[in-house]
């Protein structure tokens, strides 16, 4: 979906980039782990060097740059890269705290990687194409509109998983360390995926996304456009209850911190940053107020603070900000 923000740049090109940039800082974070490196140093020379680099930038690419941190870290890679495995490697006291981070190197990894063509692409030289609600009379015709454009997430999502399935199957002939039944449990793990994303990205496309073009067409059209700031707001807090990658993130918190920090409160903390920032996206919408006013001051706080906080609490801060934005 990201792809189709930037025409001007190759779909192929930004994919492997963003891939590229998660690699790359994924190794940077398991290094961390194995080192015993202070997360928020790490941090802070990261977000130090991306803040430089959106200096010489256009705006609208920054945009999309900042964005793909958020939608690297979703329901599949979440699960996958919550760094329990890696950092219990070590197997002292501080090993489960270590764990989180990973997350965090994953959002800044893909606004880094994008950033970088910045300087070769030019969004400005392409444009913005709307999605269209599909039209239907009845529900027969519903259902053909979505099994006609079903065939292309059909080979996508394959083609994304069998990366994911290989490595599974190599660790497995080489190791031999699961049982007949835990491999049955994880292939119908990949078969419910498999067909949850299809159907995800099919909805998304097809109904989901030309619906909230249309609704926030209207109502930006309309003399109460500032109706936008209260109902992103409206939305973007209950709309965290329902993004399963912000569930992963609060269990595994809950249980690192045995207890300490509940996913209940862990969910309201989450619900009321969401809330804020849809509003201010929407102020900008608005107001047309640059990116970075937002961006850099809220990275910057939020760095700050991260020297003044419990170590484990600047991992569960900064993964958050990249579980938040799912499907």
């Amino acid at each position: 979906m990201l792809a189709q923000q930037v025409p001007s740049i190759p779909n192929h090109v930004l994919i492997l980039t963003v891939a590229a940039g998660v690699g790359i800082f994924l190794t940077l974070a398991v290094v961390r782990i194995l080192f015993q490196i202070d997360l928020s140093v790490i941090l802070i020379v990261l977000y130090t060097v991306v803040i430089a680099i959106s200096f010489f930038v256009a705006e609208d690419f920054l945009a999309v740059a900042s964005d793909s941190g958020g939608v690297t870290t979703g329901p599949m890679t979440v699960p996958f890269i919550m760094g329990v495995g890696p950092a219990s490697v070590r197997g002292d006291k501080n090993a489960f705290s270590d764990s989180l981070g990973l997350v965090a190197h994953s959002s800044v990894g893909p606004v880094f990687a994008v950033l970088l063509p910045g300087s070769f692409y030019h969004p400005s030289q392409a444009a913005y194409g709307s999605s269209e609600v599909t039209h239907a009379v009845t529900t027969r015709d519903l259902v053909i509109e979505f099994l006609s454009r079903m065939p292309p997430y059909i080979r996508e999502v394959l083609v994304s998983l069998l990366p994911v399935a290989a490595v599974f199957a190599l660790f497995q002939f080489v190791s031999r360390r699961y049982k007949r039944r835990q491999i049955r449990r994880i292939l119908i793990g990949f078969g419910y995926t498999y067909i949850g994303l299809v159907l995800f990205l099919c909805g998304v496309s097809v109904g989901f996304a030309p619906v909230g073009t249309l609704i926030g067409n209207e109502i930006a059209s309309a003399a109460w456009k500032w109706l936008l700031v209260p109902i992103g707001m409206l939305i973007g807090y209950y709309i965290v209850k329902a993004e399963p990658a912000i569930q992963v993130l609060n269990h595994q918190v809950e249980s690192v911190t045995n207890g300490a920090v509940p996913a209940r409160n862990m969910n309201r903390c989450l619900s009321v940053g969401v809330s804020v920032s849809v509003g201010l996206a929407m102020l900008r919408v608005l107001t047309g107020v640059p990116v970075q006013w937002f961006v850099i001051p809220g990275y910057l706080a939020a760095l700050v603070m991260s020297g003044f906080v419990p170590k484990i609490f600047v991992g569960i801060a900064f993964d958050s900000g990249g579980v938040a934005s799912g499907p």
